[in-house]
């Protein structure tokens, strides 16, 4: 079985001689992770497509053992890195992978990250993309349930990742 879907990816990893362990947040399907089969191979076509933060048109396979990457087109990809941008990127992708599980799909918790993605590469400043972040935060939390629990962004953030935003300056 065979699915293509819109999908941001949230991790890559390693995974044996030549192949890359992938975690996406995909429309349709939520959270999943699929082995990209030789994308640490120098020819490989995959690779370049599949950077994290990327937003990628893929094709995913069923294996018996690991879905595994069948194709990937990229759609987005952030232009202006930044060590502080990239943090951020990084803290965006990692509140989705503690806060969400495999298969659980929310289409508007996808489209609420690409906004956010794309508000963090456009942002002006590093306080503006502090407040991106932060606003971002405040409604995954929210989305997800966890607001009453948990009260405002920064304790969230605090609290599940261990991410301090007064290191950035």
């Amino acid at each position: 079985m065979t699915f293509t879907d819109s999908a941001i990816v949230l991790e890559r990893t390693n995974f044996r001689e030549n192949d890359k362990r992938l975690t996406f947040y995909t429309k349709g399907r939520g959270r999943l992770t699929a082995v990209a089969v030789g994308a640490k191979k120098i020819t490989s076509k995959l690779s370049g497509h599949l950077e994290p933060f990327t937003m990628v048109r893929v094709m995913i396979a069923a294996g018996r053992r690991f879905d595994k990457v069948a194709q990937a087109q990229s759609l987005w990809r952030p232009k202006n890195i930044s060590h502080e941008r990239l943090v951020l990127f990084s803290a965006a992708a990692e509140l989705l992978l503690r806060a969400t599980r495999d298969g659980v799909s929310d289409p508007a918790l996808f489209d609420e990250f690409f906004l956010a993605e794309n508000a963090l590469d456009a942002a002006p400043n590093l306080i503006a993309c502090r407040e991106v972040w932060e606003e971002f935060a405040k409604k995954v939390i929210k989305r997800l349930g966890y607001g009453a629990v948990i009260g405002d962004a920064r304790a969230a953030v605090q609290k599940y990742l261990e991410f301090d935003l007064k290191s950035l300056g």
